[in-house]
């Protein structure tokens, strides 16, 4: 005889392809009809309504479903089915009665799907849905947790306290959708699974994406049973889609990790964020457990409080870090602005370049400067990983790994890094992370495979693994920080260019000294401040025959020549023990008009103290300028000096300096020019 495989069972073999919303089934402990949200005439109904409604299917198809309940009941049930379109939670109906079948009090649960409307019947378990205090309680004990721990210890012990169930955990999912058991309360004396890891497997994806649209799922029994939906003659063909119904069944699959697991009865509330199952608070007990409707609703509302908790919580963690990271940001900033270099700058108080992005280690290139910090790999090692970066990538965004490919990693001592290019082509600033050694308890071996038809994993005993070759993850805070550190690194950069540009506007760059344009936009405020008590004094300067020197000598001679001078009468000008100065005046300023003129503007100097420096300063010009190891020059100086005892106008005073400096230029005897011998011999060359 040939084999052949049962269509069911294939479908099985493969627990991710289960189309669990279209599973057909539902849960036997309630039964289920639908109806035309048109007409309201009945379209869909469990093999099992006569057990509760009193009529079996095929009697209910087509026949208005508000019939199924007592007359008194049917007004409130059609207010229900209206909320149903606008509400954002399916509205209940607690303490219904029907019109036949069921004696008893039954739990209405309604929703809209596909232009049908469903509703599920369970039986009523007293009148539970009065309580309040439970849920006050369990509400405040999470209003009061703060951090992410506490919230999820707060919802475990509260929704435990709310179902009496065995034992309630919350699971906390990574990117990599495992799982992990961050908080649990069990009666004494079970096994603690807290702190255990399970693989994603034991959650398929379909059934992640359900709990996204049905935030909580109820299995009061493991061995209950289902029964059929079956579809009225005019719905022939078609499947009701049960996503969002409560009474779904269950995946024989999960039904098996359940007996595996030893748990008869379980109820799960979901939190999802983005569309993705973040959490999950879980509730398992060994035997079967009844919960009434109205406590899986107040269930709900604790886990939405939680969520809503969770979600504050992590907000405010991320303000915290993102206000230290904005201050490490500062300190970096003002660090590159003081450097002599950037590299330097951002490298220089190691921990704060390190602590931006919680590295191991760094290393910055900026302006062509390469610096390291921390455990860093070599310069070389560091330039070629950067070269392998940028070659695989055009884009200009921070770039990260956790894990790098082995070979890479043994060769920097580095499991990840964070990379972030910089406006020049070569410039960098790149974080390591070691290997993060783990060792992570699993609730059995999370790399057993699953054999047969039906047959989810069977061990759930703890399974150590020792995980290694990663770092820890980097967050998109992370990400960000070096999308930052490279637009500051860039505006330092812009700052430093428009300084030197507006340095070179206001200041000669041959000799450093203060420009004509310095004149008008400083010193003409100096002139117009003068007063009896608090003169200015001008020293106008002419260096005598330098024309000579760039004939005789060249340009690059007469510049040392100007760069010299310059020096030395910014020394003579500055230097003030014998001459009285307002204590403020601070450095009085030296001035290169152009040519080899200069210009020294002294506030609160009288005309003693004013001729005082102007010998100092031709004294300072007579000694030897050093060309070269075999030539030194000698220059003289024609200098001129005017004060202003009242408000003068700049121009004017420069004027009366200048005619001062041609009248001492007159009447001073210019020493002969001639030939003579270099350094060597000991004489000079006086100009």
């Amino acid at each position: 005889m040939t084999g052949q495989v049962d269509p069911s069972a294939q479908a099985l073999t493969d627990c991710e392809s289960e189309q669990l919303h279209l599973s057909g089934r539902i849960q036997a402990h309630g039964a289920l009809v639908a109806a035309d949200l048109q007409d309201r005439r009945i379209t869909y109904a469990s093999a099992n309504t006569s057990e509760l409604i009193g009529a079996e299917p095929d009697q209910l198809f087509d026949s208005p479903v508000l019939s199924i309940f007592s007359p008194d009941e049917q007004q409130r049930l059609e207010q229900a089915i209206e909320q149903t379109g606008y509400r954002p939670s399916s509205p209940d109906l607690y303490g219904m009665r029907l019109a036949a079948g069921f004696d008893g009090k039954v739990d209405v649960i309604l929703h809209q799907v596909g232009g049908q409307i469903v509703i599920e019947i369970e039986r009523a378990h007293g009148d539970d849905q009065a309580n309040l205090v439970p849920v006050l309680y369990a509400s405040q004990a999470i209003g009061e947790a703060r951090s992410v721990p506490e919230v999820e210890a707060a919802v475990a012990s509260a929704v435990r306290a709310l179902t009496g169930f065995d034992r309630a955990m919350v699971y906390r999912f990574y990117e990599d959708e495992h799982g992990e058991i961050v908080a649990e309360d069990r009666l004494p004396g079970l096994v603690q699974y807290l702190g255990h890891h399970f693989p994603a497997s034991d959650i398929p994806p379909q059934a992640r994406q359900l709990y996204t649209r049905k935030p909580s799922r109820y299995i009061p029994d493991v061995d209950e049973g289902d029964v059929v939906v079956i579809a009225s003659p005019r719905m022939a063909g078609t499947s009701l889609d049960l996503s969002r119904a409560a009474l779904r069944s269950v995946s024989p699959f999960h039904l098996e990790y359940m007996r595996n697991m030893k748990t008869a009865a379980s109820v799960s509330f979901a939190m999802a964020d983005g569309g993705r199952l973040t959490r999950l608070v879980s509730c398992i007990s060994e035997n079967t457990q009844w919960l009434s409707r109205s406590t899986r609703r107040s269930c709900e509302l604790v886990v939405l409080q939680a969520k809503l908790q969770v979600s504050a919580a992590e907000q405010i963690s991320r303000l915290s870090d993102s206000a230290s990271r904005e201050s490490i940001r500062t300190r970096l900033r003002a660090a590159m602005q003081s450097a002599p270099a950037l590299a330097e700058g951002l490298t220089s108080a190691s921990g704060d370049l390190l602590e931006l992005c919680q590295a191991d280690g760094a290393a910055a290139c900026a302006d062509g400067q390469y610096r390291a910090i921390g455990a860093a790999p070599s310069a070389d090692a560091v330039r070629r990983l950067v070269g392998e970066i940028r070659a695989a990538r055009s884009s200009d965004a921070p770039w990260a790994t956790d894990r790098l490919q082995q070979s890479t990693a043994d060769s920097l001592g580095a499991a990840g890094c964070l990379f972030v290019a910089l406006g020049a082509p070569d410039d960098f600033v790149i974080w390591f992370r070691r290997d993060r050694l783990q060792q992570l308890r699993w609730l059995g071996d999370p790399h057993a495979h699953s054999t047969g038809v039906i047959n989810p994993r069977k061990s759930f005993d703890t399974w150590l693994e020792q995980v290694s070759g990663s770092s820890a993850p980097w967050t998109d805070a992370d990400l960000q920080a070096a999308r930052l550190v490279a637009y500051d690194v860039e505006s330092v950069q812009l700052s430093r260019a428009q300084a030197v540009l507006a340095h070179l506007g206001l200041h000669d760059s041959l000799t450093g000294l203060p420009n004509r344009r310095h004149l008008s936009t400083v010193m003409t405020a100096m002139a117009a401040g003068a007063t009896p008590s608090e003169p200015v004094a001008a020293i106008f300067i002419d260096l005598d025959r330098f024309k000579e020197v760039n004939d005789e000598y060249g340009h690059d001679v007469g510049d040392c020549v100007l760069r010299e001078a310059a020096r030395r009468i910014a020394e003579a000008t500055s230097t003030r023990g014998d001459v009285m100065m307002p204590a403020d005046a601070g450095h009085p300023p030296a001035v290169r008009l152009g040519g080899d003129e200069f210009l020294v503007l002294l506030p609160g100097v009288d005309p003693k103290g004013a001729a005082l420096v102007a010998d100092r300063i031709r004294q300072s010009l007579l000694e030897p300028i050093a060309i070269s190891p075999d030539l030194q020059l000698t220059v003289s100086a024609a200098i001129g000096v005017a004060l202003a005892a009242e408000p003068e106008e700049l121009h004017h005073l420069l004027v009366r300096a200048d005619a001062a400096m041609y009248e001492d230029k007159r009447r001073r005897p210019r020493p002969a020019a001639g030939p003579e011998r270099p350094i060597s011999s000991s004489r000079g060359r006086w100009v």
